[in-house]
């Protein structure tokens, strides 16, 4: 069955169909041929147990093709889509960006620069030198200074020995004298004199030369260890710099990574809440439905009520009260027969279902207030009129009737026109003059 032929059957059958039935119906014509013949059984239903029936298999086929309720009546929606029928709008984003999380890159910055000591070869040179440095020792045959002091002292004490006797031989005529031999003595001494008495000084020379040495040693490795230093020092800052712009980096990594994590648990954490939305209107709509059922429940046992006191007080209840009431016919004109056979006449010529005989003293068990005979069929009328009136929507003309024949009824049958008012929600209390 194409859905087209499927309305021309809805139109022809004179059902009515939901907006969420129809739309159903197009998905799945399977489901609109079986809810096709489930509403006509209800519609075909006698009794209320029929309708029920009808009602469950058309729940259960809604239930299964759309995940959905129609209530008791069929024309309402109350989704039930269920955990299993979540479709999240989020799932694609949330899968992404675990996808980009797993592969996420590791952290690599590269190497971290290197120290390299050029000057060490150097710097353990004059270091060995310096601490290697030999106490000072001095000889004046080593020292050159001496060897050219010695040379010009002894050559100027041969000079002036030699012109010491010169002259003293020009004085004595050729001869060397032994003044003569003193006087070149002399000069010869003098002179040897002056080089030992330079050596002190030489000492002294040495000395300053070797601890000029040594300063100047200690002055190279000084200079050479403050450029290592220097070199040293650059080398910490290029360290440093490197560690500065690694964690910047880091940090930037790292902030990538949480920002893909923050996403994840945004977006899943509204995922969760439209889910919870989702599961928080099934259950609303489960409770909407009971309540709709419970509410047609009571609203049935209100129109049963109705059609009980009707019959029960000897009145035929219109269709209006018999349809909702889910009464069939055959099960109203059961209960005509039994009311009637309650109020047949008995040994005593009275109707027991509408007015009991008290035995008193001074009046009779069969006349009211007013002395009349309290007639069953009088009372019939009674409630019929007020019936018509409540239905016609003149509830205040009812019970004006009830209190214009209040006082030609017995006891009994005011307690059940009063509960025949009752059943539509009218409470009448007679005010005793």
């Amino acid at each position: 069955m194409t859905y087209e032929e499927l309305l021309d059957q809805i139109q022809g059958k004179g059902q009515s169909w939901s907006q969420w039935d129809l739309e159903t119906a197009r998905k799945n014509p399977s489901f609109g041929a079986s809810m096709l013949t489930y509403k006509q059984d209800w519609a075909e239903a006698t009794d209320q147990a029929g309708r029920t029936a009808a009602n469950q298999a058309a729940e259960a086929l809604r239930r299964q093709y759309g995940s959905y309720l129609g209530g008791s009546d069929g024309s309402k929606y109350y989704g039930l889509g269920g955990p299993g029928s979540y479709q999240s709008g989020y799932q694609d984003r949330i899968s992404q960006i675990l996808d980009e999380m797993d592969n996420y890159r590791d952290f690599d910055y590269g190497p971290a620069p290197t120290y390299n000591n050029r000057y060490q070869e150097t710097l353990d040179e004059l270091l060995g030198q310096v601490q290697n440095y030999g106490p000072f020792t001095w000889s004046k045959e080593e020292d050159p200074a001496y060897s050219a002091y010695a040379k010009q002292y002894r050559r100027e004490g041969q000079r002036a020995t030699a012109d010491a006797m010169a002259q003293a031989a020009a004085l004595t005529g050729g001869q060397v004298s032994t003044a003569a031999a003193t006087a070149a003595s002399q000069a010869g001494d003098y002179y040897a004199g002056q080089l030992a008495d330079v050596i002190p000084q030489l000492y002294e020379n040495a000395y300053q030369r070797y601890l000029s040495d040594y300063s100047l040693l200690a002055d190279q490795l000084g200079q050479v260890r403050q450029a290592e230093q220097l070199d040293y020092a650059k080398y910490l800052d290029e360290l440093g710099q490197y560690n500065a712009d690694r964690n910047l980096s880091y940090d930037q990594w790292l902030q990538g990574y949480n920002m893909l994590s923050g996403n994840l648990s945004a977006f899943q954490g509204q995922d969760q809440t439209e889910y919870g939305r989702l599961l928080d209107q099934i259950e609303y709509n489960m409770q909407q439905d009971a309540l709709d059922r419970e509410l047609a429940a009571e609203q049935q046992n209100l129109y049963q009520a109705q059609v009980d006191a009707i019959l029960s007080a000897g009145g035929t209840p219109s269709d209006a009260l018999v349809g909702p009431s889910g009464y069939s016919d055959e099960y109203v004109n059961a209960l005509r027969a039994y009311y009637a056979a309650q109020a047949a006449p008995s040994g005593g010529g009275g109707y027991d279902n509408y007015y009991e005989y008290e035995e008193e003293e001074d009046t009779q068990s069969s006349e009211g207030e007013s002395g009349q005979e309290m007639n069953p069929d009088h009372y019939r009328a009674t409630a019929n009129a007020i019936v018509a009136q409540i239905e016609s929507g003149r509830p205040e003309a009812a019970v004006g009737t009830l209190d214009a024949r209040w006082d030609e009824l017995s006891e009994s049958q005011r307690e059940g026109l009063q509960r025949l008012l009752e059943t539509y929600g009218y409470y009448y209390e007679r005010e005793e003059s």
